[in-house]
């Protein structure tokens, strides 16, 4: 009975240990290094309204245990200021396809990113070209340790706009270099911190911000936030006429008659101009 209770206890004790790992406690293996702050201000220099229409969407690879930490590579776009990040295993592509296909639908000022890393390139390649036929153009297609990408023209889809691929030492040696892409290579990063290194969030963070500065937005409901958020009010096109406010407008003043026996038949004089200054409302206090 000893040996029986002790070796329930261990596998007791192992399945704890797994699924400890398999909720990610080991994306500690690869923390993620605070952004720079040029970077960062880059980003939030753009209205709110921008940044939250593009969407992100995370592929991970075969890692249960979260060793690559794309939880943390979510979380360090978010606090760059993009919000709409997904991050969802390589086997649930169909929902990010549907989630994609609403949005595109919904919004039509939405943006698109997708990453994969390790198996996960492949499923996030295969995601982006089953948009194709629905019209739907990813800006950005981002692979980290892509193992199962070839060098071939179907690397790149013909709805992906810019393409990156990014490598480590150790297993991702089998992968060459992509001619459709922007390749980055690392000499002291491994397969597993390929997504985490600093370099990757901040090409990362930079593609979004380039992203961001390309949405347009039409929609101008409470979804697009203050005014102050989506800039100025268009200048009028070339030769068109200004515009002219809404009434009442003030009235032209009338000439002045001369005096005589008839002026109680004449129309009153005008009244005395008023001062402008005293009449302008006053100034809200500007925000400390």
């Amino acid at each position: 009975m000893g040996r029986t209770g002790k070796r329930s206890r261990w596998l007791a004790g192992a399945l704890a240990a797994t699924l400890a790992g398999s909720s990610g406690c080991l994306n500690c293996l690869h923390p993620v290094a605070p952004l720079s702050q040029d970077v960062v201000a880059q980003a939030q220099a753009l209205p709110t309204i921008c940044r939250n229409r593009v969407y992100v969407f995370l592929i991970n690879g075969n890692d249960p245990v979260h060793a690559a930490n794309l939880d943390g590579v979510r979380q360090a776009l978010i606090d760059a200021g993009y919000p709409k990040v997904y991050c969802a295993e390589y086997i649930f592509s169909d929902y990010c396809k549907k989630e994609i296909l609403r949005l595109h639908r919904e919004d039509e000022s939405a943006r698109f990113v997708v990453l994969g890393f390790s198996v996960g390139a492949r499923t996030a390649r295969d995601l982006v070209e089953s948009l194709r036929p629905d019209g739907v153009t990813v800006d950005l297609l981002m692979y980290c340790g892509p193992v199962t990408i070839p060098n071939d023209p179907t690397c790149h889809p013909a709805n992906a706009l810019h393409v990156v691929s990014v490598y480590g030492q150790g297993l991702d040696w089998i992968c060459g270099s992509l001619d459709a892409a922007d390749n980055i290579h690392y000499s002291s990063t491994y397969h597993f911190g390929t997504p985490t290194n600093p370099q990757t969030i901040e090409t990362l963070t930079r593609e979004l911000t380039e992203v961001a500065s390309r949405v347009r937005v039409t929609d101008m409901g409470p979804a697009a936030g203050s005014a102050a958020e989506v800039g100025p009010p268009p200048r009028p096109r070339d030769g068109a006429a200004p515009e002219v406010g809404p009434p009442p407008r003030p009235a032209q003043t009338r000439e002045a008659l001369p005096h005589d026996d008839w002026d109680f038949l004449k129309p009153t004089s005008p009244a005395p101009p008023v001062d402008a200054k005293a009449q302008e409302p006053p100034r809200m206090p500007k925000a400390p």
